[in-house]
């Protein structure tokens, strides 16, 4: 009887680990969608951005790259932190 006990220990802990990186595994993959989704999100961002540019006047045009080269500044100290 404990040599059963002792082999149905030693499943669980393999279904267990199992588990784990099944878990780990998927809470990765997860993590890359989000990622993924944020720079998606950055990068509709921009192409509006651009097409604001391309339909607005010479004032709004440098309104708009002012304001588009101060968030490529704030990124670039984003990524150098």
């Amino acid at each position: 009887m404990a040599q059963v006990s002792c082999v149905w220990r030693g499943l669980d802990q393999d279904s267990l680990r199992s588990q784990a990186q099944v878990t780990e595994a998927l809470r990765q993959a997860v993590q890359g969608l989000l990622e993924e989704r944020e720079q998606q999100k950055y990068q509709i961002s921009a192409l509006e951005a651009s097409l604001r540019l391309l339909q607005g006047g010479p004032e709004q045009r440098v309104l708009l790259l002012e304001q588009r080269l101060e968030g490529l500044r704030r990124e670039l100290q984003g990524l150098r932190s």
